[in-house]
C-alpha cells in the first residue's frame, strides 16, 4: 500500500531543504505539507496515490481561499450568544428525575414522591434511560444538557422540593434539584475566547453546508443507474463508462468512483458496505470536490502568475509519477499460482487487524444525545435517527455508517486525545446503542457489530484484486522500491 508513497517522496523530496510544490494565493504547499498528509492518511488506514495526495492539498488551499471570499474567516458572534453558551455549559445542577408517558401518570408519581415514596421504585418505569439505570439520580448536569423547558423549570424551582409535571420530548417529567451553581461573570471572562471560537466554528459549519447545497443544486445524479447496481462491487466495461453526473463541463463516470467504493467496502459486497446509500455518499463527496474546486477557481483563486509558475513544477512532478505508473503497468500481472505462493510465503504481510462494523451519530448537546438514545432503545432504527439528528455531514446521509473500524484505527484515535470515544467503539456490546460519549466534535451515540479477530486477508480476495502483490512486484521489477 505504501509503494506509491516511497515513489512520491523519492520524486519530490530533495536531500536537503523543503521543495515548494505549489503556491496558492501566495501560500506555499511544500514537501513537509505532503509528508504530514501522508501521515494523516496512514493513521486513518487510507490508501492513496501521489496525485490524490497533492491534489487534495491544493484543493484544501483553494477551498480555504473560497472560504475567505465567503467571509467564513470573519464570522461575527453577538455577545448575548456567548453569554448564553457560557451559561449552557457552566450553570450546573444536581438533579433527580423521573419521566413518564402521560401527564396524569407523572402527576400521580409527583404526589407519591412528595409523600415519601421511593425514588428508585418510581424510576423503574422512567422513559429517560439514565434515570431508569441510575434509580432516578442523574448526578450533575449543565444547563445545556437539559431540554429548554426542563432547564427553565430546574433553574427556577426551589431546591430539594419535587416539582412538575414538565412536558418533554420523551414524556412528562417530575424532578427535584439537590444543588445548583450559576456561572459567575469572572468565569465568563476567563473562557470567553474559547466560547467565541466554538460559536464561530458552528456558524462556519452551517455556512459551508449551505454553500455546498447551493452548488449541489446544479448537478443531477443518475440514481436509477446506481440503484440498478445494487451492492455489487464489480462492473461491466459498459458500466464503467456510464455517465452518472455532469459537473459543470465534466462528465463523471461510474468507473471514476468505483475504486473508492471498493476501497471502503474492503471487498465485502453488502447493503451495509456498498449499497445505494453508501455509493451515493461517496459519489457526492467526489462531486463536492469538483464543484468546490471549480467555484474557487471561477472566483479567481489560483490565477496569479506565481501560482501558474510554481504549478509548472507540480505538473512536471505529476508527469514523472505518471511515467513511473506506466512502468509498473508494463510488468506482467502475477498468475493465481504466483499470488498464492507469495501469500503462503509472506502471510504476515497480509494480516488484517481486528475490526468491527460501527455506526454513530453526533450532536452538540448532551440532552440531544440522550433523546436519540431513548428513541433507539425504544426500537427506532439507528439509521433513521442518525439521518435526522447527526451533525456529521459525512456519515449522516448513510445512516451514521462508519464502515469497518480496525483496532489500529481505534488505537490511533485514543492517542489523538479521543480515548473515551475509542473505548466506546471498542467495548460497545454488539447491536446495542451505547453512549452518550463526549468528544471534541460533540456527544456521540454508537452502535457496533461483533468484533472480528485479526486474521490474514482471504486468498480469494487477493486473487480478485492482486493490487497489493502486483504493486510490490512491479516496483521491484522497475527498480523503484524493495518488495
Amino acid at each position: 500500500m505504501l509503494a506509491h508513497l516511497f515513489l512520491t517522496l523519492a520524486t519530490l523530496a530533495p536531500s536537503s531543504g523543503e521543495l515548494t510544490l505549489a503556491r496558492i494565493g501566495g501560500e506555499p504547499v511544500t514537501t513537509e505539507d505532503l509528508k504530514q498528509r501522508v501521515a494523516q492518511n496512514r493513521s486513518e488506514g487510507g490508501t492513496f496515490t501521489p496525485a490524490q495526495l497533492l491534489g487534495g492539498l491544493v484543493d484544501d488551499y483553494l477551498f480555504a481561499a473560497e472560504g475567505r471570499r465567503l467571509g467564513l474567516d470573519k464570522v461575527r458572534v453577538e455577545e448575548a450568544q456567548l453569554v448564553q453558551l457560557y451559561h449552557e455549559q457552566y450553570d450546573l445542577v444536581r438533579l433527580q428525575l423521573v419521566v413518564l408517558s402521560s401527564e396524569k401518570e407523572a402527576g400521580a408519581a409527583l404526589e407519591r414522591l412528595r409523600k415519601g415514596a421511593s425514588l428508585a421504585e418510581e424510576a423503574r418505569g422512567s422513559l429517560e434511560p439514565r434515570s431508569k439505570e441510575q434509580h432516578g439520580d442523574l448526578g450533575e448536569l449543565s444547563r445545556g444538557d437539559l431540554e429548554p423547558a426542563l432547564a427553565t423549570a430546574v433553574f427556577a424551582a426551589p431546591a430539594k422540593s419535587w416539582f412538575g409535571p414538565v412536558a418533554l420530548h420523551l414524556g412528562f417529567a417530575v424532578a427535584r434539584v439537590l444543588d445548583r451553581k450559576i456561572g459567575e461573570d469572572a468565569g465568563f471572562v476567563a473562557v470567553r475566547a474559547e466560547l467565541e471560537a466554538r460559536a464561530k466554528g458552528s456558524a462556519r459549519r452551517e455556512m459551508r453546508h449551505h454553500y455546498r447545497q447551493q452548488l449541489r443544486a446544479k448537478v443531477h445524479l443518475d440514481e436509477a443507474f446506481l440503484a440498478s447496481t445494487g451492492a455489487r462491487l464489480d462492473a461491466t466495461p459498459a458500466d464503467l463508462e456510464r455517465p452518472i453526473a455532469q459537473v459543470n463541463r465534466r462528465v463523471l463516470r461510474y468507473g471514476d468512483v468505483l475504486p473508492a467504493i471498493q476501497q471502503l467496502a474492503r471487498g465485502r459486497a453488502s447493503a451495509h458496505n456498498s449499497g445505494l446509500v453508501v455509493k451515493k455518499d461517496i459519489i457526492w463527496q467526489a462531486i463536492d470536490a469538483l464543484l468546490l474546486g471549480d467555484d474557487a477557481i471561477a472566483h479567481g483563486h489560483g490565477k496569479a502568475l506565481e501560482v501558474e509558475r510554481d504549478l509548472r513544477a507540480t505538473r512536471r512532478a505529476l508527469l514523472s509519477r505518471a511515467a513511473a505508473d506506466r512502468i509498473r503497468e508494463g510488468v506482467a500481472r502475477p498468475t493465481d499460482a504466483e499470488i498464492e505462493a507469495r501469500y503462503r510465503k509472506d502471510l504476515s504481510s497480509f494480516m488484517r487487524p481486528g475490526h468491527r462494523a460501527c455506526a454513530h451519530l453526533v450532536v452538540e448537546q448532551r440532552r440531544e444525545a440522550d433523546d436519540a438514545l431513548g428513541r433507539l432503545r425504544k426500537g427506532t432504527d439507528f439509521a433513521t435517527v442518525a439521518r435526522a439528528v447527526s451533525r456529521d455531514a459525512t456519515t449522516a446521509s448513510r445512516g451514521g455508517d462508519l464502515g469497518e473500524i480496525g483496532d489500529d484505527r481505534l488505537d490511533a484515535l485514543a492517542k489523538e486525545g479521543e480515548a473515551a470515544l475509542a473505548a466506546a467503539l471498542r467495548d460497545a456490546r454488539p447491536g446495542e446503542p451505547t453512549g452518550p460519549v463526549r468528544s471534541r466534535a460533540g456527544f456521540h451515540v454508537v452502535r457496533c457489530g461483533p468484533h472480528a479477530a485479526a486474521a490474514p486477508a482471504p486468498l480469494a480476495e487477493l486473487r480478485r484484486n492482486g493490487a497489493v502483490v502486483y504493486d510490490r512486484a512491479a516496483l521491484a521489477a522497475a527498480g523503484l522500491a524493495q518488495p
